[in-house]
């Protein structure tokens, strides 16, 4: 039996990190008593508009002068508090297709909540998903979500052709994601 917690976006917005964090972690240390089910990802389910979105909300745990720590400070501050620092991904219900990742973001206090500008950017990845939408997981392309682009596919990322076959993107010029995917064991 597979356990889950169930919140609606509506809810997300307004609800200050502190009754997030604290209390996800201990509602999924009784869904593991209850179900038995030890899953490594716990599974927060995000309702929108009737529909369901797997979500992973976390607090950056890197070591300070560690590569994530020195990536967060360019990226946020150079004062940046890792304690406050949290990163959000969004996957559609089955957790096969990456919908949304948030680059890390700060609060000034546990009683803030999510920050609108991350709550919106999810909202807008949400809803395109549901018009069968989806952004590539290199450059951010938005593309449709066909057959073609579900072919696409590396892990739960989907790519766009360019940068699937290298004429952009990280792999410019290296066979692209295509490449990338062909060696790939699954191990």
């Amino acid at each position: 039996m597979k356990g889950a917690i169930i919140i609606n976006l509506n809810e997300l917005k307004k609800l200050p990190i502190n009754e997030l964090e604290a209390p996800l972690k201990d509602k999924f240390i009784a869904l593991r008593v209850i179900t038995g089910d030890y899953f490594d990802n716990k599974k927060l389910i995000v309702e929108n508009n009737g529909n369901w979105f797997s979500m992973s909300f976390y607090r950056e745990t890197c070591q300070h002068g560690s590569i994530r720590h020195k990536e967060l400070q360019k990226l946020l501050d150079e004062k940046v508090d890792i304690n406050k620092t949290y990163t959000i991904s969004l996957w559609d219900y089955k957790e096969i297709t990456s919908v949304f990742n948030s680059s890390a973001f700060k609060v000034k206090e546990y009683d803030d909540p999510i920050p609108s500008t991350i709550i919106e950017q999810m909202k807008l990845k949400m809803d395109e998903f549901i018009e069968e939408y989806v952004h590539c997981a290199d450059c951010d392309e938005k593309i449709k979500y066909d057959e073609k682009a579900k072919r696409r596919r590396f892990f739960a990322g989907i790519y766009c052709y360019g940068c699937w076959c290298g004429d952009k993107g990280k792999h410019k010029g290296t066979g692209g994601w295509q490449e990338v995917e062909r060696k790939e064991t699954y191990n």
